[in-house]
Order: structure tokens, then sequence, then C-alpha cells
């Protein structure tokens, strides 16, 4: 019995050529890049989809969520009010007018 394959490869090996091969690329190169192009837009689109659109929170992770941003709010909320504190100092010591204590103008 003769092996099928070995049969095979000799035939594609004595088929295949280098240059018909870069003659087949040369004239269909534009086509593969065109689906490789709308290939990697497809699958960005999906991706977009489904971490927009198509997300699922169960209720514990929504209860979670909810939490940890009541309580980045209310740490925000605290930097916030220090910050305006801090500014209205700033604002005060601005609005005091300094007063010279010895005028080097005067004669002694």
């Amino acid at each position: 019995m003769k092996n099928l394959f070995n049969i095979f490869s000799r035939q594609s090996a004595s088929h295949f050529s280098f240059d018909q091969a870069l003659l087949f690329w040369y004239r269909h190169y534009r086509k593969f890049f065109l689906l490789l192009f709308l290939l990697v837009i497809s699958t960005g689109a999906f991706n977009y989809y489904r971490y927009v659109f198509a997300y699922h929170f169960t209720e514990d992770e929504k209860k979670q969520y909810i939490e940890s941003y009541f309580k980045e709010t209310l740490f925000q909320e605290k930097n916030f009010l220090s910050l305006v504190e801090s500014l209205e100092s700033r604002k005060q010591d601005y609005g005091n007018n300094p007063s010279l204590q010895q005028n080097i103008f005067l004669d002694r």
C-alpha cells in the first residue's frame, strides 16, 4: 500500500513555486490588508459594545460598587473642605495689610 501523504507532498513540492507565491502576494496583498483591517475594527467594535453596553452586575457587585463610590465621594469631600479652609486662611493673610514697625527714612 502506498503512503498517500508522501505522494501528496511530492506532488505539491513539484508544483509549489516561490515565484508563484510572490506573484499571488503582489496581486492580492491589498485585499489581505483590507480583510485584516476589517477584522481588527470589528473586534474592537465588539469589545467596545461588550464592555460599555452589555455589562452585567450581580446584586452583590452593585452593592459593593455603591459602597465604594460613597466612601470615595466622602473622602473627596473631606479633602475639598480642608482645601477650602486653607484657601480662606490664605485669603485672610492676604487681606491683612502689613504695617512697618520701624521707619528707616526718619532721622535718628
